[in-house]
């Protein structure tokens, strides 16, 4: 396997809490890039892995984010994975793969159901392949995984996530389809949809889909919002989904807030009432967690961040003893986690 350390400047924005090396004018190193032989295309094909900061000083398991357009993306995606899942505790802790475009135009689209002689091949479904065959078994070889898979595309991407979902469901357990490119073959796929949806069967566990455009060109938010209706009429058993229109955003400006709002609705259930902390303290808590396998085929702990918070919120209600119990609850169950922010040794003026 060949590996080499992908270093990259972040802004503070996003990675104000990152650790930095001590020696003077250090790169922030962002995760680590790998080159994975493919035997579906006979190549090898590069990856950009983000792994949380926790994965070094524990067992645990980890369910993985595919990013398509990773070349474009992987940055902002595993700035918004980190705030969620290590400092919120909105989301699992959760691995980034990050899949860098080397044909995008043909590799993303479906196959024209009536192609021209002399037209480029599209191969979505050799991709799709390369997804199942080679790059997901690598991945769950390589590192520690829950059996949760999400994928987010955009644009071209995202017309490659909704025909992922339509014709092969059980790859991913979450799709975002961001101002997806439904344009393609005069809407072919939308056209699909109504018979591919009546097929679609319950899984073991709850699919999530997640759909979004902007104030953009109408080719991206017509057919869009018509797939939108198409699933409010055929209500897929065992799917939830959601469909944002952002009307303050335009179609590259979409990506991040929808990132950011489909992997929250994804994960909606891990929250907890207000009204159930102050009831059932860390008990209930505990409780509903256990109950979130069925949701999500795989079982789920509150986070460190996710306890510190709950923690917080009681000791501001007046309940120190509920608040107590909560941050014992973390230290017993992350007692190596690194802390996201630190106080960093200053040094004197030279």
């Amino acid at each position: 396997m060949m590996v080499r350390a992908f270093t990259l400047l972040l802004t503070l924005a996003i990675w104000g809490g990152l650790a930095l090396a001590e020696a003077d004018d250090s790169p922030i190193r962002v995760g680590d890039e790998h080159w994975v032989r493919s035997e579906v295309f006979k190549q090898q094909r590069r990856v950009q892995v983000y792994l949380p900061s926790s994965y070094g000083t524990s067992q645990a398991r980890y369910p993985v984010l595919y990013l398509l357009d990773g070349d474009a993306y992987y940055l902002s995606v595993a700035g918004i994975v980190r705030q969620l899942g290590e400092s919120s505790g909105r989301i699992p802790e959760t691995i980034v793969v990050a899949i860098p475009n080397v044909a995008r135009a043909q590799e993303l689209a479906p196959p024209k159901r009536k192609p021209k002689a002399d037209e480029a091949r599209y191969d979505a479904d050799r991709f799709l392949q390369f997804l199942e065959q080679d790059l997901i078994p690598w991945v769950d070889a390589q590192y520690r995984t829950e059996p949760f898979r999400i994928i987010v595309g955009h644009s071209r991407g995202g017309l490659f996530t909704l025909y992922t979902f339509l014709n092969a469901p059980d790859t991913f357990n979450a799709y975002l389809a961001l101002s997806p490119a439904l344009w393609w073959d005069d809407q072919a796929l939308v056209q699909e949809a109504p018979a591919k949806l009546r097929a679609l069967k319950a899984g073991k566990a709850t699919r999530f889909l997640y759909l979004s455009a902007g104030h953009e060109s109408v080719e991206i938010t017509e057919p869009t919002a018509r797939m939108a209706r198409l699933l409010g009429q055929s209500q897929p058993a065992g799917l939830r989904w959601r469909y944002d229109y952002l009307a303050n955003e335009n179609h590259m400006s979409s990506h991040l807030p929808s990132t950011y709002a489909g992997l929250q609705m994804v994960f909606a259930d891990l929250q907890v009432s207000d009204a159930a902390l102050l009831s059932q303290g860390l008990a209930g808590v505990e409780s509903h967690y256990a109950g979130l396998q069925r949701i999500y085929g795989y079982p789920l702990r509150p986070s460190r961040a996710m306890l510190s918070w709950m923690g917080n919120f009681l000791d501001q209600q007046g309940r120190p003893e509920q608040a107590a119990a909560f941050y014992r609850r973390a230290e017993q169950l992350y007692p190596n986690h690194p802390p996201l922010m630190r106080d960093w040794p200053a040094r004197p003026l030279q």
